[in-house]
C-alpha cells in the first residue's frame, strides 16, 4: 500500500474522533468511513465491496451534512 493512503488513512481517522468530541456524529460517520476505506487494502478483490459501501456512507453523509 501507498504511504499517502496510509497517512491520509489515520489523519482522516484522528479528525474523525476530534469531530466525535465536537458532537458532530455526521462528519464523525463521513471521515471515519474514508479513512477506514482508505487503509483497506485496495489489491485485495474480497474487499471492493466493503470498499463501496465505506465510500457510499461517506458520500451519504457529506450530502446530509451539506442539507443541514
Amino acid at each position: 500500500m501507498s504511504t499517502f493512503r496510509i497517512i491520509v488513512g489515520i489523519i482522516s481517522l484522528a479528525y474523525a474522533l476530534v469531530l466525535l468530541l465536537r458532537g458532530e456524529w455526521l462528519g464523525c460517520a463521513q471521515f471515519s468511513a474514508m479513512g477506514m476505506a482508505l487503509l483497506i487494502d485496495p489489491r485485495k478483490p474480497r474487499t471492493a465491496k466493503l470498499r463501496t459501501r465505506l465510500m457510499l456512507i461517506s458520500f451519504v453523509c457529506a450530502l446530509l451534512r451539506l442539507i443541514f
